[in-house]
């Protein structure tokens, strides 16, 4: 084993089992344990520990919800009170190397920092340390209440950024030159970070990958605390929480299912998602509020916040183009044409041709989401930080999926859906984990190119891309 001394106390990793030239810390807490008193608090700094701690097992998670059947990334749960934790990746005899500090995504109710498909050991044998964090998720870290902090989970990864700048020399980083990058909730958390006066100090450069525009409004965030709070029976504080905290997960599933159930009908969705308003089944996520999120993400970048740090965005073509797949029989009887014009979209016509895989009107509704949620808004930030003058940006649309070399793959693969970038970026097609996702003969030549971007990028480079 290799051990290393940080503020808290000597860890040790050892040789990662696929590559013995880098070395994997699991687990090395970066903040207590967020149980008794400090339940539902902000982070607060680590007692510390005596001796060397064994960071070599995957550590405990914050993510506690079960997965549905259906679902493409299935990540451990692992029980334990230190679940705001963070793993480490560098090679042997790294010195002053540029940092990648991961923000995993799962629409900030699920998702892992250790996940096989974002391993760190690609991007260590390259010459980054990388650095994958977990935070709270759910209702403990992102529900409203009337006497606790607000963003908890934000707060979190803002704990863990400072421990990275404090600690990360020690093995082999240069604090001078952090990127963080994060996918889907991830990649919103990075533009949150982005466009928060309160987390510039932390970081360098940012990548965000599907990124979700967070945050929700207070107002929002309140109703969905209602609908915890009123299926539980208890007052919307710490101690009302508290008092039924082992039924909270019971209560978060039931809040969005009945989230799931304000369908507003084909037209009225469409004209949503025009007018820019976000999908609302995310049931709890950053929200808006003067202290640590005084600003919406076009606010911030309005305002110049971030501007002085590059930024690469990256989207895929189809992230969402199936999500409505499951209403496709109250759907595609309707006329899309018909649906996306009284919706608001007056050019609906060219829209259809522009994308004539989306050919039934629950798939171009989904292609619409697609559009709206990510692809439009990561160009309106490309704009706007164009004019008004901020460092180097460049957005990549992924547009690759299995069924373009092989169109008799099955309906998971049809698509250059969220998530499919992932294993490119980290150049690891080989992992099992990604094969629902990427086929059993993904191009390993655009893992090449996708990956080596990210690498310059990382490395200090700018990189090409769309420019406007």
């Amino acid at each position: 084993m290799h051990s290393v001394q940080t503020v808290y106390g000597k860890v040790a990793g050892s040789p990662h089992p696929l590559d013995e030239n880098v070395y994997r810390f699991l687990g090395i807490p970066y903040a207590a344990a967020p149980v008794g008193d400090l339940y539902l608090q902000a982070p607060a700094p680590h007692p510390g520990w005596d001796g060397v701690r064994d960071c070599t097992a995957l550590p405990p998670t914050p993510q506690k919800r079960p997965y549905s059947t259906d679902a493409i990334l299935i990540d451990p749960s692992i029980a334990g009170d230190e679940i705001l934790n963070l793993n480490i990746f560098t090679p042997k005899n790294a010195r002053n190397l540029p940092v990648l500090v991961w923000i995993h995504g799962g629409g900030f109710k699920s998702g892992v920092a250790a996940s096989p498909i974002t391993d760190g050991r690609k991007f260590a044998a390259r010459g980054v340390v990388v650095v994958s964090i977990s935070y709270r998720l759910g209702f403990e870290g992102f529900g409203w209440l009337k006497d606790a902090v607000p963003n908890r989970g934000f707060l979190d990864q803002q704990a863990a950024l400072k421990w990275v700048r404090e600690n990360i020399s020690a093995f082999g980083g240069d604090p001078s030159r952090v990127t963080i990058a994060g996918q889907s909730a991830g990649g919103g958390s990075v533009l949150a970070h982005l466009t928060a006066p309160s987390s510039q100090a932390f970081f360098d450069r940012a990548i965000s990958e599907s990124g979700v525009l967070p945050p929700m409004s207070e107002a929002m965030a309140q109703d969905r605390t209602k609908l915890v709070t009123d299926y539980l029976g208890v007052e919307p504080t710490i101690a009302g929480i508290t008092s039924a905290k082992d039924r909270l997960v019971e209560a978060e599933i039931e809040a969005e299912r009945r989230i799931y159930e304000q369908w507003p009908g084909a037209a009225q969705f469409v004209a949503a998602r025009l007018a820019g308003k976000p999908m609302s089944d995310l049931p709890f996520t950053p929200w808006q509020e003067e202290t640590v999120l005084p600003y919406t993400i076009d606010e911030g970048v309005d305002r110049g916040v971030g501007a002085d740090k590059p930024l690469l965005l990256t989207v895929t073509s189809e992230e969402f183009t199936d999500i409505l797949a499951p209403m496709a029989s109250e759907l595609n009887p309707l006329n899309a044409t018909d649906v996306l014009v009284e919706g608001g979209l007056e050019d609906a016509r060219n829209y259809l041709r522009e994308h004539p895989r989306a050919n039934t009107t629950s798939l171009i509704m989904g292609q619409l989401v697609s559009d709206a949620i990510f692809v439009w808004p990561a160009q309106s930030i490309l704009q706007r930080r164009k004019e008004t003058g901020a460092a180097h940006t460049a957005l990549y649309l992924f547009d690759w999926c299995p069924a373009l070399d092989d169109p008799s793959v099955d309906q998971v693969q049809q698509w250059s859906r969220h998530c499919i970038d992932m294993a490119f970026a980290f150049d690891l097609l080989e992992e099992p984990m990604a094969t629902p996702l990427v086929g059993t003969t993904p191009r390993q030549n655009l893992a090449d190119d996708f990956h080596g971007q990210w690498l310059a990028f990382i490395k200090g480079k700018d990189v090409p891309g769309t420019s406007d």
